[in-house]
């Protein structure tokens, strides 16, 4: 059996398979004895890690490197689901240390979004390396075993966590006061002042937010990322809005929001959703879908922050009978043959359609029916009998144009499908079908027409911790190539859409640790 699993891996390799998927991945895992996490099994003698050299493809698998924080002036965007919150603190603390970085700021300060302070949670993945979430104070603490792994003076570990012993407020760290009744210094919750008190006020750490359809591009300067996305804006007298944002990141991990108000910004009555950019001419060119997928609409930029749409229509209409009265989440690439390509979002996820710009500048594009604008993908080529079946919907593609080994061009195209990926299942003596779920994909075409499915579908699919059926969605895919490894951007949901997790990102090929 050992031997066969490990033919099947080599002979999927040798047949031009640039990179084995996540389900390989487990495969290999199973017979080495290394685990997706990297914990080594008990039942082989540990091997040294491999030190070659990988072919990097950007198809699978990507190993998933947790949530993006997103920082709008220094307050971070959290779920849409959570409150605005941060911690009371007295009027009369001095200003907040700036910082770059954690190493920059005190034992039980984070560097948040610019400046040092104790850190707001609500859940241990907020916190980083080394430190979880006191849940009683909503606050990231050091991890400890005894006093030894505490810093500073009076500090001692209490329910393995770094505790301080204070008399008054001075002897705390930023986001903290001293509580006489406990001796210790600890953070009070707080969403407004008047959870405060009177000499005190509420420090803002966290607000909530709706964000999604991300799209990602190199930097002028070339050290860093510009990203374009949709977030959902709530105004005190207004209808929530999908307004378009710019933000910068060096890593993928941290972004902050450049400038903090939206780039773009619809009519009171109107949303501007999903964008997608493209270098052209003297600047950028945008896309956005208009309204809920009524029209795709066009603007220009020298700098990405201030954009001028065309005098004319949309673009880009659902006037075709396939696209079910909706075009939208467009993604542009630059053809092989110098025209702009929009590739888009068909109906209610009916599936995927493309529109081939009739000049060079992306102004005008091909007629509904017509041989340049058609529907390229729907649900029923993306289902299979074994790895993603009763797939119904495809949504936000996401093009890029790549080259083989040999130079010619092709068309990569990620998206995002509901389908099933696990067999039925037995929970506690019932045995029923795991529900469905959004997961990532891939396909490739020469002509960006004609795609062919990758045959290990989805390259992107996760798994909760502590479970081996429940999936959580993966939407809106995004990805950038970064020459020697991928990044994939994308929405993070439950299964049924219901709690909104923002974007996370992920990383192709997975680190060798």
């Amino acid at each position: 059996m050992r031997i066969r699993l490990l033919s099947f891996v080599s002979q999927t390799l040798a047949h031009g398979t640039a990179s084995p998927p996540a389900l390989l991945a487990l495969v290999v895992g199973a017979v080495v004895g290394v685990g997706v996490g990297g914990g080594v099994s008990c039942t082989l003698a540990e091997e040294p890690l491999w030190g070659g050299s990988r072919l990097v493809s950007g198809v699978a698998p990507y190993k998933d490197l947790g949530g993006v924080e997103i920082c709008v002036a220094d307050h971070r965007l959290g779920t849409p689901d959570t409150d605005l919150a941060g911690f009371c603190v007295p009027r009369s603390t001095p200003a907040r240390a700036t910082c770059a970085s954690d190493s920059g700021c005190r034992s039980r300060e984070s560097c948040v979004c610019g400046f040092c302070t104790v850190k707001y949670c609500t859940r241990n993945d907020e916190c980083g390396d080394g430190r979880m979430c006191d849940f009683t104070l909503s606050r990231c603490v050091s991890k400890c075993e005894d006093e030894c792994d505490c810093e500073g003076p009076n500090a001692q570990c209490d329910i393995g966590m770094c505790q301080q012993l204070c008399i008054v407020d001075a002897e705390c760290q930023s986001g903290e006061i001293c509580s006489l009744s406990r001796a210790r210094c600890i953070s009070v919750p707080c969403s407004s002042d008047d959870d405060c008190f009177a000499e005190e006020e509420c420090i803002i750490q966290r607000e909530p937010r709706t964000l999604t359809e991300p799209t990602i591009m190199p930097h002028p300067d070339g050290g860093s990322l510009v990203v374009f996305f949709d977030m959902i804006h709530n105004g005190p007298f207004e209808r929530p809005r999908h307004m378009i944002f710019r933000a910068i990141t060096v890593d993928g991990l941290s972004w902050t929001v450049d400038p903090a108000a939206p780039v773009m910004e619809p009519p009171i009555m109107g949303d501007y959703r999903a964008p997608t950019v493209m270098a052209g001419g003297s600047g950028l060119v945008i896309y956005v879908e208009s309204g809920d997928g009524t029209g795709i609409l066009r603007a220009t930029s020298t700098d990405g922050r201030d954009w001028t749409f065309d005098p004319t229509e949309p673009v880009l209409l659902p006037e075709a009978t396939w696209e079910q009265g909706r075009v939208g989440s467009p993604s542009v690439v630059l053809g092989a043959d110098g025209y702009p390509r929009l590739y888009y979002e068909v109906g209610n996820g009916a599936g995927i359609g493309v529109a081939v710009a009739q000049d060079p500048e992306g102004r005008i594009f091909g007629p509904p029916d017509g041989g340049d604008r058609r529907l390229v993908l729907g649900p029923d080529q993306v289902t299979t009998e074994l790895l993603w079946r009763n797939v119904t919907r495809l949504r936000s593609p996401h093009v890029m144009l790549g080259e083989d080994f040999e130079g010619t061009p092709y068309y990569r195209l990620f998206f995002s499908a509901r389908g099933y990926e696990s067999p039925e299942a037995s929970s506690f003596g019932t045995v029923g079908q795991i529900p469905s779920n959004y997961s990532i994909g891939y396909a490739a075409s020469r002509d960006g027409f004609d795609f062919e499915l990758f045959p290990y579908n989805p390259v992107c699919d996760r798994i909760y911790p502590n479970s081996f059926v429940n999936h959580g969605s993966e939407l809106t895919p995004a990805v950038v190539d970064l020459g020697d490894h991928y990044l994939l951007f994308y929405s993070a949901a439950d299964r049924n859409l219901g709690e909104w997790e923002n974007f996370r990102v992920a990383v192709n090929p997975p680190p060798l640790d």
